[in-house]
């Protein structure tokens, strides 16, 4: 299997929290470093259909997993967001290009501890404290939050899952075979208060997954 990674997670180099791809895959494809956009923030679904279109003429009896960033943040519709600089090996997707350091950031931490450990200001809470301190966002979800509120936000994830889709859309049709399309998670857009995704969080939007099953697609 030919993997072929937006998500620097994913990658040919070293392990990530314990996961090292290259002991499950044949073939890691780091698009996230020679496709990045500096531009952007991100990774342009685009990218992964270029490597797409290199490697399987050069691994022609492969299968391969495309691992586009979209519909993750940024977003890259409408209602735009600032990036991510651009991550090393390893390194999750986090480091937003605006991101603000500040005096106040050990007390964020502390006030966003005790939130979560009462079950207050949903599973974001340092958004909430930074909102109310009036400094800048860290993110470029909590960027477009606070900007257009949750209906923008989820207008900006549904305009960025468009992006992706219509990528993967052009792509299929000079495909055949068996096709899947589907997520390695779901995403939280202000459901009870809460945002984005976590580690062992099992809320249901997270974890039910689409699962689009494509058996043959040929040139149209």
């Amino acid at each position: 299997m030919v993997y072929i990674s937006a998500n620097p997670i994913i990658n040919s180099k070293i392990s990530v929290k314990g996961f090292n791809a290259k002991e499950h895959f044949f073939k890691i494809i780091d698009v996230w470093a020679m496709g990045w956009d500096e531009k952007w923030g991100t990774v342009p679904p685009e990218k992964v259909n270029e490597a797409l279109e290199k490697y399987k003429e050069i691994y022609p009896e492969r299968k391969f997993i495309l691992h586009y960033l979209q519909p993750h943040e940024p977003y890259l519709g409408d209602i735009r967001s600032v990036g991510f600089n651009k991550p090393n090996h390893g390194v999750v997707l986090g480091n937003s290009q605006s991101s603000y350091v500040n005096k106040y950031e050990v007390l964020i931490k502390i006030f966003s501890l005790l939130a979560k450990k009462f079950n207050i200001l949903g599973n974001k809470p340092s958004w909430k404290i930074r909102e109310f301190l009036n400094l800048p966002p860290v993110t470029p979800m909590d960027e477009v939050r606070r900007k257009y509120g949750d209906i923008g936000l989820r207008k900006a994830y549904e305009n960025n899952l468009i992006v992706v889709l219509e990528s993967v859309k052009n792509l299929v049709r000079g495909l055949s075979g068996r096709i899947i399309i589907t997520s390695d998670h779901g995403e939280l857009l202000g459901e009870n208060g809460n945002y984005s995704h976590g580690i062992k969080c099992m809320d249901p939007l997270l974890v039910e997954i689409p699962w689009f099953l494509i058996y043959e697609s040929k040139e149209q």
